[in-house]
């Protein structure tokens, strides 16, 4: 009977009681053991085929009990929404079960998928929605970040403020596959702001820088007037030093170190003298001044001679110094 095929043998069972009802009236006889016979092998294939259907229906509930179980254990949806896949599979593996239960068995496992699938579906269209909302919000942040960048000034530019807007847009967190164009629309927001920090920045220095090179021309004259000049300019001529007899030959070799700094040409009637400074910071191994320390030494010397010579040096002087920036 573990190989039967039951829909058979309920077929056989109905075809049988229908012959045997057509075959009455018997003829007259005793017929009793035959019917006794009858019955008894009907009722025989009837308690297996019974037993078939109820084992399948007690499965069946087996079935419907752990998907309860299951509901009321309170695991993740995604976990629940993946057993009951596999009891769905199950349940179509078993067959039918007695007739009067089916649909009530049916009907009882599948509003319990349902409601497992209907949770799953709620939570998917929470996390869609949700996502929506911080779609919407991180477009919101670079529009404001678009429009911060177009009316950016120097006096207004800190890196502070790229910052806040980086916090703001990684605190909305994943922002998933839609969220790729919004995501990169962000960096470059970044860097377009890094860029403008850095011109702002270069211009500042070179504002700077011409301010310094005009006073570095004027300062020795007594009758120049220092009140309006800025704070962060004059700090560079405060502790100057008289440059005495060898002042345009010191001039000269600061100019020079300038211009090996900042990798530019010297003039033709400078070239030896600049391969001698060259050898001479080799063989000493002495550091290599930067920018703020070859403009310190220049500003610091005083007494500069009002000559062309120097105005050229000083022009050159400026003219590397501002390639360091």
């Amino acid at each position: 009977w573990t190989q039967a095929d039951y829909k058979a043998a309920e077929q056989i069972l109905q075809r049988a009681r229908q012959e045997w009802r057509a075959a009455f009236p018997l003829p007259k006889g005793n017929h009793k053991a035959l019917v006794s016979r009858f019955e008894a092998l009907q009722q025989q294939l009837h308690d297996h085929i019974h037993a078939h259907y109820q084992a399948n229906s007690d499965r069946k509930q087996q079935l419907i009990d752990s998907l309860v179980a299951l509901r009321e254990s309170g695991a993740p949806v995604v976990e629940q929404v993946e057993q009951a896949k596999t009891l769905q599979a199950r349940w179509k593996s078993i067959g039918p079960g007695l007739r009067h239960l089916e649909q009530k068995l049916w009907q009882a496992f599948r509003q319990t998928c349902d409601a497992i699938f209907s949770e799953r579906q709620s939570e998917a269209d929470a996390f869609h929605a949700e996502r929506r909302t911080r779609l919407s919000e991180a477009e919101a942040v670079n529009a404001e970040f678009q429009q911060t960048l177009a009316t950016l000034t120097a006096a207004g530019a800190s890196p502070r403020l790229a910052r806040d807007f980086r916090d703001r847009f990684h605190a909305l967190g994943d922002l998933g596959r839609e969220g790729h164009a919004i995501v990169d629309t962000h960096r470059r927001l970044l860097r377009e702001f890094d860029s403008r920090l850095a011109d702002f920045a270069r211009q500042q220095a070179r504002e700077q820088l011409a301010a310094i090179r005009r006073l570095d021309g004027c300062i020795d004259n007594p009758d120049t007037d220092l009140s309006a000049e800025d704070s962060r300019t004059l700090a560079y001529f405060r502790d100057r030093t008289p440059l005495g007899s060898n002042a345009v030959d010191t001039l000269r070799n600061l100019t020079l170190l300038a211009e090996i700094m900042a990798e530019v040409e010297s003039a033709p009637e400078d070239r030896a003298a600049r391969m001698a400074l060259q050898v001479d910071m080799i063989n000493s191994r002495s550091v290599r001044p930067d920018r703020q320390a070859l403009l310190e030494r220049w500003c610091s010397a005083s007494d500069k001679p009002s000559n062309t010579d120097v105005e050229q040096l000083r022009e050159r002087f400026f003219s590397a110094i501002d390639r360091l920036n």
